[in-house]
């Protein structure tokens, strides 16, 4: 979008009194947007009645300003003088209201002529997905059931990118241009690190577990208090709590975080109830257990890459129980031995 400056730009290139500097600007503008759409704005000018407007004019700020002050401060003891400062004033309001206008019409006219930058969306199903490389290097991961858009070609300032579900990220460095994640009500920023980001519709929570690097986890409430944004570093996570939006950092402790991604899973005297869920969220089986002797049983041990037929088997060798498939689901119970 064009700023204020570009818009004075304008008014001085319509009115014949651009500096060459100016028309070259103007010039590259042409070449890349199209010189139909100068000659657009320049018939709504004419159309407009507007004649090189005296050079207070050109400072459409300044102008404004201007007549403010001297409605201000005037003192009408006359009516005819009061009759001829109103028509200069409606003069003077006239114009500056054409050239509003224009302006208006002319930069609607600009956005409109700009290309309308598309978006990639990549969707993993029901399957992980094949790792998605950006234009400047990233690479994006998908885990089942989620989506990413990002554009064919970041800009000069920024890449952004919209997210949903579960995905590692790995950004490639660039200080000039932050990556910034859209995950519903929070952004993730970094310049060049690693993380796994979780957010699942219909959960009550945003997840960010950093791998490598720093990221910055913050709301959109313009809240700037400690709740609202956290730094984290390696082996820290980020939890967004969409109930409260507010946001906790906390040491991970999950060993298995990235399993999905991985396929391997570690577990270091965890309880059975913790290895469950760790099978769950790669597997999505799910495991019921009434027995509570159960729960306190401990398990060390690393799955390489292994079926959860594979795993379950063992787990009923080193725990000596049973485990009887129901559909989808499986039940835990002791071996009647």
């Amino acid at each position: 979008m064009l700023h204020l400056t570009d818009r004075k730009l304008f008014v001085h290139f319509l009115t014949g009194n651009s500096s060459g500097k100016e028309n070259s600007i103007i010039s590259e503008q042409a070449r890349k947007h199209s010189g139909r759409v100068f000659s657009q704005i320049q018939t709504i000018w004419v159309k407009a009645g507007l004649k090189a407007p005296s050079p207070d004019l050109f400072d459409v700020d300044a102008a404004w300003n201007a007549l403010n002050t001297r409605i201000e401060n005037s003192h009408i003891n006359s009516h005819t003088v009061h009759r001829a400062k109103t028509r200069k004033l409606n003069t003077t309001f006239s114009t500056l209201t054409k050239i509003a206008a224009v302006l208006l019409i002319a930069f609607g006219i600009f956005q409109l002529a700009r290309p309308v930058q598309k978006l990639n969306t990549v969707s993993s199903g029901t399957a992980i997905a094949v790792p998605v490389t950006l234009s400047d290097g990233s690479i994006i991961q998908l885990n089942r059931n989620s989506s990413v858009k990002f554009p064919e070609k970041f800009g000069k300032t920024k890449r952004d990118v919209y997210f949903w579900g579960e995905a590692f990220f790995d950004i490639a460095a660039d200080k000039t241009k932050p990556f910034v994640i859209e995950v519903g009500e929070t952004r993730v920023k970094v310049l060049g690190t690693s993380f796994d980001v979780k957010a699942i519709p219909g959960s009550d929570r945003i997840e960010v577990v950093v791998n490598s690097g720093k990221v910055l986890f913050y709301t959109l409430s313009g809240n700037s208090t400690k709740d609202a944004r956290v730094i984290l570093e390696p082996g820290e996570k980020g939890v967004y709590f969409k109930t409260t939006r507010r946001i906790s950092k906390f040491r991970n402790d999950n060993l298995n975080f990235l399993s999905w991604k991985t396929g391997i899973l570690t577990f270091r005297e965890t309880g059975l109830t913790d290895v469950l869920n760790a099978l769950n969220q790669k597997f999505g089986a799910k495991f019921l257990v009434r027995d509570s002797e159960l729960k306190q049983l401990r398990l060390t041990a690393q799955f390489d890459n292994e079926s959860l037929d594979s795993v379950l088997d063992d787990l009923r060798l080193v725990f000596d129980i049973q485990i009887i498939k129901n559909g989808k689901d499986y039940l835990i119970v002791k071996n009647d031995r």
